[in-house]
């Protein structure tokens, strides 16, 4: 996918029963095809935004969510008239043939991001020998090598070896969505002169139960890279996406090759303010610890549907990294309430007597005339005994284990004060604190995404491992635990200054 950003490619592009000449413009949220020919034409000829072209080199490309004009502009150059159109292209599929976008016909999908290294960090899979082994190796390796050449290959002091241990597969398991696997896809030049060359990307595959249509497939992908996101700590930047269909390569008498995927609006995020995590600061291990990783990856996907609008709200929040805001704290706030009643208590008991004021209550309100009013105190009574704001975000916190909680002192009341917050630049009324303060803001919104973000991981099975050990900064978790105490200190000096303003009557 990056390999083809900025580049600009010609070729012909089928609108109706009509071949028409154009270029394709690869730029992110700004891909476009620019059709032109000398006979007027219809662009919205083509069905469903669905366009089908042949590049100059030969490679079949089919587009996907085009937004195609009704009609043609017109132009005149050195004196003849011409026709043309232009389209935003949301996908193009690129290969050995064109995609049927409408049929179930996606077999399996491969990505790579730019973090999945350091979530799958295989790092025995390649290393180099050092030590008296190189030398005895290399004599052997060389010659096995060059057995049958008719020449000697000299050996000097210090030969080095470097290897791959062969093991492609890093993990592989089983989701609602399929088989998810993570693989180890390297890359090897000959050598030379000037030496060689071994890179090495890792790929993560899901192998639906049964064949996807294209845009289902790309809201699987979705669901994986929200889950990376949370393991990695940020937002996951898509470099490669490739697809397998159930078509058949005549010419080999098996499957046909991949197909990459170009998405203008692909996923993710702007990297200059966000640093890289570090595999050991991450919450799972899926080398170390892989029946963990698999257990939480599994049950994490399986909720996903019932989950996705609040999930949504957080990705899109840490999708802004260190940029907090009233608004962002307003929408950390609101990933709870939009939680399925399974992840909450949907209900609260109430005490013999409150329940016999709100029935008082209630009935009192009924005999009043009709109001505004009215209807807003019957409202509010009605919601007496059910889940608010504050109990949902107590129960999930409760969720994380108190070995975790222990290192954040007074996060409830933290949180507490965040849904205070949250409701004051909401609804409006009297602030309890100075709300304007951006750092108490920083530390509500960070409490509510970790809380949330914690127990999302917990309750999929993820057992954090707290206790005596060292802690890095690299992952919002963490970082979170390591700014924390100044941030608590800043609110309960805020606190002072307010509970001191109220005694003397200010």
């Amino acid at each position: 996918m990056l390999d083809l950003e900025g580049k600009t490619v010609s070729g012909s592009f089928q609108i109706g029963d009509r071949w028409i000449a154009g270029e394709l413009h690869f730029h992110a949220g700004e891909t476009s095809l620019h059709l032109h020919d000398e006979a007027n034409f219809r662009p919205d000829a083509a069905a469903d935004g669905l366009v089908r072209g042949l590049l100059a080199d030969r490679r079949s490309v089919t587009l996907v969510g085009c937004l195609l004009a009704p009609i043609c502009g017109t132009g005149m150059n050195s004196g003849r008239r011409y026709y043309f159109t232009d389209a935003f292209v949301h996908y193009v599929v690129i290969g050995n043939r064109h995609l049927n976008a409408s049929a179930p016909c996606v077999t399996r999908v491969h990505l790579e991001t730019d973090d999945a290294h350091r979530v799958f960090n295989d790092f025995d899979a390649f290393g180099t020998v050092y030590g008296e082994g190189p030398r005895a190796l290399a004599i052997d390796l060389i010659k096995a090598q060059t057995k049958d050449l008719n020449r000697p290959v000299p050996l000097g002091e210090h030969p080095e070896v470097m290897y791959f241990t062969g093991k492609t597969q890093i993990i592989a398991f089983n989701t609602v969505l399929g088989e998810l696997s993570a693989d180890h896809r390297f890359q090897r030049s000959m050598g030379s002169v000037r030496g060689f060359n071994l890179t090495n990307s890792v790929v993560l595959s899901l192998a639906p139960r049964q064949p996807r249509q294209f845009d289902n497939i790309l809201d699987d992908v979705l669901v994986l890279l929200r889950f990376l996101a949370l393991v990695a700590g940020r937002e996951q930047n898509l470099e490669r996406l490739y697809i397998e269909t159930t078509d058949q390569d005549p010419q080999v008498g098996g499957p046909a090759p991949p197909l990459e995927v170009y998405w203008s609006f692909r996923p993710g995020q702007d990297r200059q303010s966000v640093e890289p995590p570090h595999a050991a600061d991450l919450p799972l291990n899926p080398i170390a610890r892989a029946d963990e990783f698999e257990k939480v990856a599994a049950d994490w996907i399986a909720r996903d549907a019932a989950w996705l609008s609040a999930r949504t709200r957080f990705h899109s929040a840490w999708r802004r990294g260190r940029d907090f805001s009233t608004d962002r704290l307003i929408s950390a706030a609101n990933m709870f309430d939009l939680l399925p009643d399974s992840a909450a208590p949907e209900k609260v008991t109430l005490s013999p007597e409150l329940e016999a004021a709100k029935l008082e209550m209630r009935q009192r309100l009924k005999q009043l005339p009709d109001s505004y009013e009215k209807q807003s105190l019957l409202g509010a009574i009605g919601r007496l005994g059910t889940s608010s704001l504050k109990h949902k975000v107590r129960h999930r916190l409760g969720l994380i284990p108190g070995e975790v909680v222990a290192c954040f002192p007074k996060l409830q009341m933290v949180l507490e004060h965040a849904i205070d917050c949250r409701n004051f630049f909401v609804h409006g009324g009297k602030p309890k604190l100075d709300y304007h303060d951006n750092g108490v803001v920083t530390l509500f919104t960070e409490a509510l995404e970790f809380t949330f973000a914690m127990s999302d991981l917990v309750q999929a099975g993820w057992t954090p491992n707290w206790r005596g050990r060292a802690f890095g900064q690299s992952h919002p978790f963490l970082l979170f635990r390591q700014t924390y105490p100044e941030y608590l200190e800043e609110l309960q000096s805020l606190q002072g200054k307010t509970s001191a303003s109220a005694g003397d009557g200010g």
